[in-house]
């Protein structure tokens, strides 16, 4: 299966829908564009948003159009939502573990793992990448170091906001 592209910043995921190729352009009369969305769902669920297209012709007026749809299904994904490494200590090691799954039957699938920049001091995950065969799954690593400043370095990562 392909793959949305890799997010260019450890901080930044891709949207759950985005224009793909041109946002602007010239539209002659009786002629057409195709606007391709690229749709990445990050959980099952249903999906709607709205799209403005503005026209220099403002005779015309703006044009909105809604866009929706459903995922029923995601076939790569962390069999659990979160890690509990209980109570750690500065200048010791915590190791946990997360299963990632592919349910997918006949594809394998390139999965890509990364921490926020504000993570990167404390925390380790191995591997970085890996392919997913076909009904498989892995086991990614997460090492966890920390240090004085790991609280105020993490703060934005508290209970119920990491993504």
């Amino acid at each position: 299966g392909n793959l949305p592209p890799q997010p260019s910043s450890d901080d930044e995921l891709p949207p759950v829908l985005s224009v793909d190729g041109a946002t602007e352009g010239f539209l002659a009369p009786r002629t057409a564009i195709v606007v391709t969305l690229c749709y990445t769902p990050r959980e099952p669920g249903q999906l709607q948003r709205q799209f403005l297209l503005q026209l220099s012709d403002e005779e015309l007026g703006d044009i909105t159009v809604t866009v929706s749809g459903e995922c029923s299904d995601i076939p790569v994904f962390f069999a659990t939502k979160e890690l509990d490494l209980k109570m750690c200590c500065e200048g010791h090691e915590y190791h946990a573990s997360a299963e990632v799954r592919n349910t997918n039957p006949t594809s394998s699938n390139k999965a890509y793992f990364s921490l926020p920049a504000a993570a990167k001091s404390s925390f380790e995950l191995k591997p970085a990448s890996s392919v997913l065969q076909p009904n498989s799954s892995l086991v990614l690593s997460l090492i966890l170091k920390p240090h004085s400043d790991s609280l105020l370095r993490l703060k934005d990562f508290s209970e119920g906001e990491a993504g």
